[in-house]
């Protein structure tokens, strides 16, 4: 890993450590974890999940896909600062089609990726 952006990522885990146990009001850092979702798609339909709420036509709106080059914008610019990225939110990131170039491509910044399925 580049030092200076070790330097950078232990530094920011820092402050937010010491802002979550002095209680600040608010965090002088950027996050150290992170939530993207590859795909808004699930090959269920669990009754109380919010993507499946209404008819299909509103279902369709709420899914998609997120485009390799979106997810690797996104990671340049928390690349300095994540220590870990979570590849869930509500839809099942393995129907990504481009899903194991997305954490190939976290894992290369040196982003521990944790991906797990549904």
């Amino acid at each position: 890993m580049d030092p200076i952006r070790y330097v950078k990522r232990k530094a920011n885990l820092g402050l937010n450590v010491f802002a979550e146990k002095m209680r600040t009001p608010w965090v002088p850092a950027y996050p150290s974890f992170y939530h993207v979702e590859p795909s808004a798609y699930c090959n269920f339909e669990c009754p109380a999940c919010p993507g499946i709420l209404g008819n299909q036509s509103d279902r369709e709106l709420v899914n998609g896909q997120m485009k390799l080059e979106t997810f690797q914008k996104v990671v340049d610019q928390v690349a300095d600062y994540a220590e870990r990225m979570e590849l869930f939110l509500r839809g099942e990131p393995f129907l990504n089609n481009r899903i194991y170039d997305m954490i190939r491509y976290a894992v290369d910044q040196d982003i521990y990726v944790i991906p797990p399925t549904t």
